[in-house]
């Protein structure tokens, strides 16, 4: 599974849309969020932007593991380092 690289950002355009950073006239949309107030002040500005960060999260994760991993293997094998591989597998290949 392929998703488009990052960074992304966030463009307030009536919705919350996340486009890949430098889409200045937001012709690649990734995700789009309705930005109304049913879920309280700032949760979809809040959501918009946990989204959009999405790819440097995957990116900070698979290095952390790849370190530990490198470094100390009987930490690796923690099950904090079992789940940390299980969603970066998730975010590449989808669930199974």
């Amino acid at each position: 599974m392929k998703f488009t690289k990052g960074p992304w950002e966030v463009h307030y355009c009536g919705t919350l849309e996340i486009h890949p950073a430098g889409d200045e006239h937001g012709t690649r949309i990734i995700a789009e969020i309705p930005n109304d107030s049913k879920h309280g002040a700032g949760m979809d500005s809040a959501n918009a932007l946990l989204i959009a960060s999405a790819p440097d999260l995957l990116e900070t994760l698979t290095r952390i593991v790849a370190l530990v991993e490198q470094e100390d293997a009987h930490l690796a094998n923690f099950g904090e380092f079992e789940f940390a591989r299980e969603i970066i597998r998730k975010a590449k290949e989808g669930d199974r």
